[in-house]
């Protein structure tokens, strides 16, 4: 298994091949799947899963999550993980401009200042 962090803002969140079995940040075997919305009562007191809350993380869901200390994890191809561990591919800080150099359009949220009422 290959693991890597993935942003300069996020120390906990890490892109890996395949789910790991000890987490990274804590050094404890608490990663389980991660599942965002209500849980029933069943998945609360089993402590199956990662509770994500309702608001899943930015730019997708987590795949795993660590359930001490929140660390994310998402599922990646072996080669987009060796372009972090070998320097080829930068953790970004500012998504904005990182997705003007790549040709995604950027659509901000206007200030409440600038809504016409």
């Amino acid at each position: 298994m290959k693991i890597a962090r993935c942003t300069q803002s996020q120390d906990h969140w890490y892109v890996c091949t395949r789910k790991p079995i000890i987490c990274p940040n804590c050094k404890l075997r608490e990663v389980r799947k991660s599942i965002f919305g209500y849980p029933s009562p069943e998945d609360f007191w089993r402590k199956k899963y990662h509770l994500q809350g309702c608001c899943p993380d930015f730019p997708r869901p987590r795949d795993w999550g660590c359930c001490n200390c929140d660390a994310a994890f998402f599922l990646e191809k072996e080669s987009v993980v060796d372009c972090f561990l070998e320097g080829r591919a930068e953790p970004f800080e500012d998504m904005e401009s990182a997705m003007e150099e790549a040709g995604t359009k950027v659509e901000l949220i206007p200030k409440p200042e600038e809504i016409p009422f």
